[in-house]
């Protein structure tokens, strides 16, 4: 038998993943309406249960103006889930195009 858990308590990455056959494969929208490709995955991190990204499939043409290969795990470019400004039929993003890029290359300190 399986207890119910009031919706309340659902953790972020509870809802994500219960709504995630609506997020994979949505399109994504940078702020200014450019294309940068599909998410293809959710990544949750087990320990906080918290979404540490969404792993998005770029569109041809971003990978090549951004030349953002070097920063790509197994082909696909991490999103951080704060840079999303709402999610419907399409995710649009709070950045443009070149200030994502610009976060992703900023080495870490």
């Amino acid at each position: 038998m399986c207890d119910s858990v009031p919706l309340n308590q659902i953790s972020e990455a509870a809802y994500w993943l219960l709504n995630s056959k609506d997020i994979l494969d949505k399109e994504v929208i940078g702020a200014g309406g450019w294309k940068l490709g599909k998410v293809k995955e959710i990544v949750v991190d087990t320990t906080s249960w918290q979404v540490t990204s969404l792993e998005l499939d770029l569109e041809g043409d971003i990978k090549r103006d951004f030349n953002v290969k070097s920063h790509l795990v197994d082909g696909r470019f991490p999103l951080d889930p704060q840079q999303i400004q709402s999610i419907g039929d399409r995710i649009v993003l709070k950045s443009t195009k070149e200030e994502l890029f610009r976060l992703v290359a900023s080495p870490t300190t």
